[in-house]
């Protein structure tokens, strides 16, 4: 059982700290990309309407490091209630009640009502409103430029700068009785011309395993 930050945040870290030969230049960077998500049941749904913004290195990094710490913090604090949550989540996976006789299925009904799952429950709130907090605190950083995707989730920016730049974005998706929150933190790379996908595996949040 292990815990991480998903968008690979510790491959980002040696990124934060490294220090870039290029970052004197004045270069000219252009961006295309598309915002969407993708259903459990394969379909894409394309985000319009969604700011897209480019923040500085700079102005990321301290509060990048400050989320990571309150990550440390919340894990160990509530790691009890994690681990329940963990085995939960596991458990219910590996569930095929279509398989179940009907004695099996009583048994887990009676298991869905128990403490142990209101726990996990309660839990899954608390992640989220920890996500929801933190992840907007490094998602406010100054911007630099911005611009909103169209229909279709498309957006391109053009831009000129020195040092290193992230591209910051925040979504939300009605689906059925509750909203979504989806939030992306990319770093730019230092070529001329790129294409950025704000989908599931740039997502960041925080997941438990």
């Amino acid at each position: 059982m292990w815990y991480r930050i998903s968008m690979n945040t510790k491959s980002l870290l040696p990124i934060l700290f490294s220090t870039i030969l290029l970052c004197g230049c004045n270069s000219q960077k252009s961006i295309d990309g598309q915002v969407f998500v993708s259903t459990k049941g394969g379909e894409s749904i394309k985000l319009g309407s969604v700011a897209v913004s480019v923040v500085k290195e700079k102005d990321f990094t301290p509060l990048f490091i400050k989320f990571t710490n309150s990550v440390s913090l919340f894990l160990s604090e509530n790691k009890s209630e994690i681990e329940n949550y963990i085995k939960v989540i596991q458990y219910m996976k590996e569930l095929k009640t279509d398989e179940m006789s009907d004695y099996e299925l009583r048994q887990f009904r009676n298991w869905s009502s128990s403490t142990t799952v209101k726990r996990a429950e309660n839990m899954a709130k608390k992640i989220d409103e920890f996500n929801t907090a933190n992840i907007d605190s490094i998602c406010s950083c100054p911007i630099e430029y911005s611009i909103t995707t169209d229909a279709e989730g498309k957006f391109h920016l053009s831009f000129k700068g020195r040092g290193g730049y992230f591209l910051v974005a925040h979504a939300e998706r009605r689906t059925f009785d509750k909203t979504e929150s989806y939030y992306w933190i990319v770093k730019i790379q230092n070529t001329s011309n790129q294409t950025i996908l704000l989908n599931n595996s740039s997502m960041v949040e925080l997941e438990l395993f």
